[in-house]
């Protein structure tokens, strides 16, 4: 602590440049802590501290994640606290921060996702002048996406840490791409899977005319867009 100290008082451009590299800071003052913590977060590093007494409150405060070891004046101050005072409760406030991204970047792919599909089917269904019918509305929108969605919230954190990290941001660009990329994945499905039922000798509709379907035709028709609803359901649940 008072070696630390030292260094910012005589050389602190020194004393920031050798931070990173000390792997044990004794001895040190709660302000001493404080200190440690600010000058790492000001290089710039993400910076978890863990205490289990009132002299580490400063620093579990300071630091952007604070866990403590305690059910003294640090658990009022530090974002989290452990039932078990063991450091390993770090890990786990790391495992379930990365699943609670995760499963935050799922729900918000899988809302963007069911307004862009749905709205496509739907657009595809006025055209073939085929709708479905209440209870098929009931089916789609009530029980399938209500358990599909709800599935999303329930995914548990890894064992282990992953060397990657999931994105930091829903507004990024590899959520951006997960999402077009589906979407396209869908579209073709669904282009692929009515060029193949406009082909089948049963299937006399060859064109977008909807006086020339009957009900078999429109049966089929609805379960392509069913299929396409119910796929790309299945891939994020």
């Amino acid at each position: 602590g008072e070696t630390w100290q030292f260094m910012l008082a005589t050389d602190p451009e020194y004393a920031r440049k050798v931070a990173p590299f000390i792997h044990v800071y004794g001895r040190c003052s709660p302000h001493d802590k404080v200190s440690v913590v600010d000058t790492f977060v000001n290089l710039g590093f993400k910076t978890v501290m863990c205490g289990d007494g009132g002299n580490d409150c400063g620093a579990l405060k300071a630091a952007h994640v604070g866990v403590a070891l305690s059910d003294s004046d640090a658990s009022i101050v530090a974002p989290f606290t452990s039932l078990e005072k063991d450091i390993g409760s770090v890990l786990t406030v790391l495992k379930e921060g990365r699943a609670s991204l995760a499963s935050t970047i799922a729900v918000f792919t899988f809302i963007v996702m069911y307004g862009v599909i749905s709205s496509y089917c739907q657009v595809i269904s006025y055209i073939m002048d085929a709708s479905f019918s209440d209870w098929m509305w009931v089916y789609v929108d009530g029980v399938q996406t209500i358990c599909f969605s709800l599935t999303l919230p329930l995914a548990l954190p890894a064992l282990k840490l992953s060397k990657s990290r999931p994105t930091p941001s829903i507004a990024s660009r590899q959520t951006g791409a997960s999402i077009v990329g589906m979407i396209l994945i869908c579209f073709a499905f669904a282009g692929i899977s009515l060029w193949v039922l406009s082909g089948e000798d049963w299937y006399k509709c060859r064109k977008w005319n909807a006086d020339a379907i009957a009900a078999d035709e429109v049966l089929a028709v609805l379960t392509v867009l069913v299929l396409v609803r119910c796929r790309w359901k299945f891939f994020f649940s």
